[in-house]
């Protein structure tokens, strides 16, 4: 179904409805984002607003949401949150020279509360048999960024242990794990895949 992510009253009545249609929700994968690519002289807290509306309060209602019903019907779930490594770490300015969208610090912000709002949901959601995780990737540019930026992505590559930026599919085997019953002792983490980013 589409949503708003904006719209909050949507967000919980789409996972209203799934209950409604399905007798339960057993995994909802947070994943949403809406921002710009401003720098910091023109970034606004109108960018702020945006992005803390579709990234993050969307993610808190639709996870209260889902709990309030779990709690019900004495079920539990697994909630999973898209963070970033730079929910972590700072970038390296260096790296974005001539790039748009850049590294904006609205972006940055809104990770770091993504990352520690999992945290703060695993604690408390536990005793309902909910796990709550967070995703955080590292460089995984648009291919249409890697079109328009090789210099770019040579850049970022320096910067990672791997020597290369991340490719989809292999996001994949840690949303797996974080899902099923594998994954079933594993709460409140916050997973970066970012080819060794964040150990330099």
């Amino acid at each position: 179904m589409q949503l708003d992510l904006t719209d909050e009253s949507a967000v919980r009545g789409a996972v209203n409805k799934i209950f409604e249609d399905m007798g339960s929700l057993d995994i909802l994968f947070n994943n949403g984002y809406s921002g710009t690519g401003k720098d910091l002289d023109n970034v606004t807290s109108d960018d702020f607003r945006q992005s803390y509306e579709t990234g993050l309060i969307s993610y808190f209602a639709a996870s209260q949401q889902m709990v309030d019903h779990l709690r019900k019907i004495e079920r539990g779930g697994c909630i999973i949150n898209t963070g970033s490594m730079y929910g972590v770490v700072a970038s390296y300015p260096e790296a974005y020279v001539g790039v748009e969208p850049n590294s904006p610090a609205n972006y940055h912000a809104l990770k770091g509360a993504v990352v520690h709002l999992t945290r703060h949901l695993a604690a408390y959601y536990a005793q309902y048999g909910v796990r709550v995780n967070c995703i955080s990737p590292g460089p995984f540019p648009f291919p249409s960024t890697c079109e328009k930026y090789p210099e770019f992505i040579e850049r970022l590559e320096l910067k990672v242990p791997l020597k290369r930026i991340g490719q989809p599919w292999e996001i994949k085997g840690i949303a797996l794990l974080l899902a099923s019953e594998a994954g079933s002792y594993i709460t409140g983490q916050n997973i970066l895949v970012d080819g060794g980013w964040t150990a330099w």
